[in-house]
This record gives structure tokens, sequence and C-alpha cells, in this order.
């Protein structure tokens, strides 16, 4: 099949969860295979787009790779030079037993798969696939040892553009690193005989130690919505907050790409980063616990293009191995939250 000019397809993982104070009551994990949708019109001699999903052998296991396919390079050359005067039957005969050994003494020598490899490879055993715009098996022609699929472009036109491929990670008590934590809270304080209430809320981040790694991401963002109830905040901390007074919302944005954003994200994943406001509500404390309850806190976490939080890879014809063919991967991680609201007569 014809190679197209840009990688149409883009594999996106998703960690979400929601909390209540510091507790979380949800949290899910997967991935999805989707299309480029922004390319597809620029590329419409491509009839099908084929692919794969790879997940590479963990540290231990490439080590025992590496060390045998240079110890079969070696047999190779070795098998060559005595069987040079020899028939060609001969020589494919030899081959055949040859690899035959080689290929028993990898699966002897390779070290078992660790518990997250193995969950993943589970989860992608049993992912969901389009019925109408995908089927298994690469395109005619095309020769890749994983698992592949064909993506239909004209039937994707027709279906608008579908997701192709889904896939669940259990995300309780599972070994892919939690990339975030976070507890959302409030407090208010009586002022001025009951006319007005002063009102603390916040949230403390930390994010996982794999992110100070391989792992870092592009950006974080961190959105704390409080209700039109309270007035503009009196105080925000850390400094840096956009406050956007129509949508009651502040934003604090962490750019890894600058040395401020890279100093932050290591002091995140070291220990929690408190955000908080403090506001005026002139109202009683009734009221003004009453528009506690609205405050939405929200972190997003963009993970960096070419890294997925599994270590999952998508491969696509004509770009195994490329930069380009790399950088169709990503994820993102999303948490929300709201304060558990306190009783009046514990904050009096």
């Amino acid at each position: 099949p014809p190679v197209p000019a840009a990688p149409l397809l883009r594999l996106h993982e998703t960690w979400r969860a929601k909390v209540e104070g510091s507790m979380v009551t949800h949290v899910g994990m997967g991935g999805a295979v989707t299309w480029a949708t922004e390319l597809m019109d620029l590329q419409p001699q491509v009839p099908v787009v084929g692919f794969g999903l790879h997940l590479p052998p963990t540290e231990e296991q490439q080590r025992v790779l590496d060390e045998h396919h240079e110890r079969a390079q070696g047999r190779r050359k070795e098998l060559a030079k005595e069987t040079m005067m020899k028939g060609m039957q001969e020589q494919q005969a030899a081959t055949n037993a040859l690899e035959q050994e080689l290929a028993q003494q990898l699966q002897q020598s390779m070290p078992p798969d660790s518990t997250k490899r193995e969950m993943v490879k589970h989860a992608l055993k049993a992912l969901w696939m389009h019925p109408g715009a995908v089927q298994q098996g690469w395109p005619p022609s095309v020769h890749i040892s994983d698992t592949g699929f064909t993506a239909d472009t004209s039937k994707g036109r027709i279906l608008l553009w579908p997701p192709l491929l889904k896939y669940a990670i259990p995300a309780v008590r599972s070994p892919v690193p939690q990339p975030l934590q976070i507890a959302v809270g409030g407090a208010l304080e009586e002022m001025e005989e009951g006319h007005q209430t002063g009102a603390l809320v916040g949230l403390s981040l930390q994010l996982a130690e794999e992110l100070a790694g391989a792992l870092q991401p592009a950006e974080v963002e961190v959105k704390l919505s409080y209700p039109p109830l309270f007035e503009l905040p009196a105080r925000v901390t850390p400094h840096g907050a956009t406050l956007d007074g129509s949508k009651h919302q502040l934003c604090w944005k962490v750019d890894a790409s600058t040395e401020q954003g890279q100093q932050l994200l290591a002091h995140l994943t070291e220990e929690p980063v408190a955000f908080s406001a403090v506001f005026l509500v002139p109202a009683g404390l009734a009221a003004s616990q009453g528009a506690l309850r609205q405050v939405l806190a929200e972190v997003v976490v963009h993970g960096r293009k070419g890294t997925t939080l599994t270590g999952t890879s998508l491969l696509q014809h004509g770009f195994y191995g490329k930069r380009e063919g790399d950088l169709a991967c990503g994820w993102t991680a999303t948490a929300t939250g709201r304060p558990r609201i306190p009783t009046l007569q514990s904050m009096r």
C-alpha cells in the first residue's frame, strides 16, 4: 500500500480520577487508536493504513535479546563459512537447523514478563476493534512481527472517523504508576457578626516519581473554579495564576519547556504542592457552606509526544522506527475533585 506523507493515526492513553476531599471515588485508565482527522483530507490517495501496537521488552529482557542477537550473528557467519562449498539444499537445511536451535535457546533464556508487562499484554489482547473501519492483520506485502491491523480510509470517512481500537487498563492495584494524587479542601471563618465569611479553598498536588524521568510531562494545568457568590480572590498561592472572572476560575500552568517550569515539576514529584486562594463571601456561614459545595478543582497533566503511561507504542506502515512515527503517541492524566464539606458545628 502507498505510504502517506505523515502518520495518519494516533495512539493516546488517558488516566482519569475523581476525588472527594482526599478520597478517590473513581479511577480509570485506557488507550485508543484514532485517526489524525486534520490530515485525512490531505491524503485522499491512501486507501488503507497498516498499523500495530508494540509493547517493548523489560530492561532485563532487552539485555538478553541484545546478547542473543550478537551470538546469533556470530553463529550465522560461522555456518556460512562451513557450508560455503556445499549445495543449496544442504545450506538451507543447515540454516533451518541453526535458526531452530537459536529460537529454542532464546526461549529458554528469556526472563519472564514483569507484572506490569503481563497486565498490559492481557489488556492489548482483549482490546475492542471497530467492526466497520478496521480488520485484524497487516495489509498484503507488509511484514512486521507484531500483531497488525488494517484501517480502511474510505470506510473511516463514511463513518466520520470513529476510534479504531480501544483498550482498558485496570487502574486499581495496578503496577502502572498512578500519575498524580490530589486532595481538595475548603475552610470557612465567620466575620463581622455573621454578615461576611472568609473562605480558603485549594488543592494539594503531587506527581508520581516516574514523571521526573522518561515520563516527564510537557505541561501541567491546575484549575480552581469557585462559586459566583464568592468575591474576587484576595490572595492566591502560588503566584502566576490567571483569573477568568466570567468563568469564576483560577488557572495555573506549569510549562516544562521553561527552566522555572522544570524546577516546579521536579518539586511536584518530590512532595505535595498547595494551590489555594482566599475569598471574601458576602454571606453568613450557612450560605457560604452551601456555596463551598460548588468548588471544583481540576488537574490535567499533558504527557510529552512519543510517550505513553504503559510504554505501548504505535507502529505505522512506512514510519516504523522513524521519529515522526514515534511522536504519534501521547498521554493525558486528569483528576477532578470537590472538597469534603465540614458541618457547621465542626467549623464553630
